[in-house]
């Protein structure tokens, strides 16, 4: 088959930060846990104004919906963490280079020695960030691609191509 899109990239602290930004603050459903925990937070302090006698009965519910968030943020620092590190090690502490190619039926992902291949009809969806587009395979494999480095073909076209084998995107339309 021939190759459609290729991208090679750097992948770097940022890089991790970015992706994982998305996953735990951006994607949708975390948003929408986000704003009934606000609300949910919001009716406590509004319980407790009214009903001070009661308090012991909103300070476990309160504590919880603040401790969540805060869950979160930890999980966040430390999945860049393990990424970061992972990738230094697979390394041996030099860059880690990932390519991709891509022709109408599969994926191919190259990186160090390692290669592995994955259909295009095991795609489950996209999601973009800023700098990225991230595809996400039905088994929950993600496979990174930078929006500015692709050698051939572009993002446009390849954000076209994924819809045209009916992958959802999701994320930043920028």
């Amino acid at each position: 088959m021939e190759t459609r899109f290729e991208n090679s990239f750097v992948r770097d602290e940022n890089t991790a930060k970015e992706i994982y930004r998305y996953w735990f603050f951006r994607k949708p459903t975390m948003v929408a846990l986000y704003v009934i925990l606000a609300f949910y937070t919001l009716a406590c302090i509004f319980g407790l104004s009214f009903d001070f006698e009661d308090a012991k009965d909103f300070i476990f519910p309160f504590f919880t919906a603040i401790l969540i968030p805060v869950l979160m943020i930890i999980s966040y620092r430390s999945q860049v963490k393990t990424m970061v590190n992972r990738d230094r090690e697979m390394a041996k502490g030099s860059e880690l280079v990932t390519r991709v190619s891509v022709d109408d039926n599969e994926f191919n992902v190259f990186s160090l020695d390692s290669h592995t291949s994955i259909l295009v009809s095991d795609l489950k969806y996209a999601f973009l960030t800023e700098s990225y587009i991230a595809v996400i395979t039905k088994a929950r494999l993600m496979v990174i691609l930078k929006k500015d480095s692709f050698t051939i073909g572009d993002t446009e076209s390849f954000l076209a191509f994924l819809r045209e084998k009916n992958i959802k995107i999701k994320g930043q339309k920028k």
